[in-house]
């Protein structure tokens, strides 16, 4: 099975809870969906950068949407499940981004957040070959290819 998700940003307080309430139910789902043993693959913009390395300046983001502690434990929750994160499977350093803001540069200067995702359930993790981001793509947000068997 393959989900694409575009999830709630949280900008605002009212967002915020949008966006949790909306995770609730993704995650009731995707445990379900590995208690069954299905294969899936989850890929898309969960607007969350899941640990320290996935964005610029964390010690002052942690303060913002995109990196609060809660949402950063959502992505915890689905690891707990039995998604794995793909591109960390390959990759272990930072400095790699799928999002990127407009302004200042920050596409040439590398400066960003890692909010797109390929989670695949644990079932499929001996296909996967290999998974990257394409920062060759022009654009505010580069696309994240997996490579399975």
């Amino acid at each position: 099975m393959l989900f694409n998700l575009y999830s709630p940003t949280g900008i605002s307080s009212k967002d915020l809870v949008h966006k949790f309430d909306f995770y609730e139910h993704f995650l009731k789902t995707m445990k379900e969906l590995v208690d069954e043993e299905h294969n899936v693959l989850v890929c898309g913009d969960f607007n969350i950068a899941h640990r320290k390395l996935d964005l610029v300046n964390p010690e002052t983001a942690c303060k913002r949407e995109g990196f609060l502690p809660e949402e950063r434990k959502i992505l915890d929750r689905l690891v707990e499940c039995g998604y794995l994160d793909t591109f960390r499977m390959f990759n272990h350093g930072g400095d790699n981004y799928t999002w990127r803001s407009y302004d200042r540069s920050c596409r040439e200067k590398n400066l960003g957040m890692r909010l797109d995702y390929f989670f695949a359930s644990e079932s499929l993790g001996e296909n996967i070959q290999s998974a990257y981001i394409r920062h060759d793509i022009p654009g505010s947000d580069p696309a994240q290819s997996v490579r399975t068997s």
